[in-house]
């Protein structure tokens, strides 16, 4: 099998850590990377490689829970994906809602938060009270998986391979040949959780 497009490390970088030359494993140890990364976006409630969300189901990026968002009354919404690259569309109760390119113009603000955090700001205009009537189209996520995560997740998929193979943790179930493995979540490694610690989404509105 062959990484998805979301995997947070490399089965070059995770077999140069455990110092492994052969390719005997390397279906496990790729099945190991995938579970792995889906185990870190579980726990920081976000998604971490960048990728597109879209409104519209006729779109290949349509994404409900990421991109149609209950307005909240005020200029300020929280995204549930960041940071965030760009922005195609932006319509608050089927209005769309242009980039405000100026200090004075109205529209959304890109002042830095949007980025950091997620926080879209209005100006002059106001994120109306409602459900589901804020609707996006966007690019967020890193492009790059920052270097602390990468590193985490090798030493995490390294954990659970090891400690498999020794028949006292982490694997429940095994594949070679189908390149499938299913993991037993307990607790990440102390030194893994303080890194994903710093990646969690936490609502600040």
């Amino acid at each position: 099998m062959a990484l998805g497009p979301y995997a947070l490390t490399t089965l070059s970088d995770l077999k140069s850590y455990l110092n492994i030359t052969g390719s005997e494993n390397d279906g496990l140890l790729e099945a190991l990377i995938e579970r792995v990364s889906e185990l870190f976006e579980e726990f920081t409630n976000r998604n971490i490689k960048a990728r597109d969300y879209h409104f519209d189901p006729q779109e290949g990026a349509y994404d409900r829970k990421a991109a149609i968002l209950d307005g909240n009354g005020l200029q300020v919404l929280q995204l549930s994906q960041y940071p965030v690259n760009s922005i195609t569309t932006l319509m608050v109760n089927a209005r769309t809602l242009p980039r405000a390119e100026t200090y004075s113009a109205s529209g959304w603000i890109d002042d830095g938060t949007l980025e950091a955090a997620g926080l879209i700001r209005l100006r002059g205009y106001v994120f109306t009270r409602g459900a589901a009537n804020v609707q996006l189209a966007y690019n967020a996520g890193f492009d790059e998986v920052p270097k602390d995560l990468a590193q985490a997740a090798i030493e995490q998929v390294a954990f659970k391979f090891q400690e498999g193979f020794k028949g006292r943790l982490g694997l429940s179930q095994r594949s070679l040949s189908a390149g499938s493995v299913r993991l037993d979540t307990g607790e990440f490694l102390p030194q893994v959780r303080e890194v994903l610690e710093r990646y969690r989404r936490r609502v600040v509105l």
